[in-house]
C-alpha cells in the first residue's frame, strides 16, 4: 500500500484558527474561565450565586476585548504603550 500525500490546503484552516492565538492571548480567553471555578469552588459557601457570574461574566468580556489583536498586537498591549507615552515627562531640562 502507498501512503497517499495529504494536501497543504486541507491543514491550513485548523492551523489558521488554532496556530494565530498567541500564548498571551489564550491566557486572557482562559483567566475568566480559572476565576469562575476559583470564586465557585472557594469558601465562604461552595456555590453558586448571582453576584459570582457578574463578576465572571464582567472579567471575562474586559479579558475578550483585551485580546483582540490590532496590526499584530493584542488590544492590552497597546493599552500598555499608550500608557508609558502619556506618564513620560513633557519637558526636559537640558544642561
Amino acid at each position: 500500500m502507498r501512503d497517499q500525500d495529504i494536501p497543504a490546503e486541507v491543514l491550513n484552516k485548523e492551523d489558521r484558527i488554532v496556530g494565530f492565538i498567541s500564548p498571551k492571548q489564550a491566557g486572557l480567553l482562559i483567566l475568566p474561565v480559572i476565576v469562575g471555578l476559583l470564586l465557585i469552588f472557594l469558601p465562604p459557601t461552595f456555590s453558586w450565586h448571582a453576584y459570582k457570574s457578574l463578576i465572571v461574566f464582567e472579567l471575562g468580556f474586559i479579558c475578550c476585548l483585551l485580546a483582540i489583536r490590532i496590526q499584530k498586537r493584542l488590544l492590552y498591549q497597546w493599552l500598555v504603550i499608550m500608557f508609558k507615552f502619556y506618564r513620560r515627562p513633557k519637558q526636559y531640562i537640558r544642561k
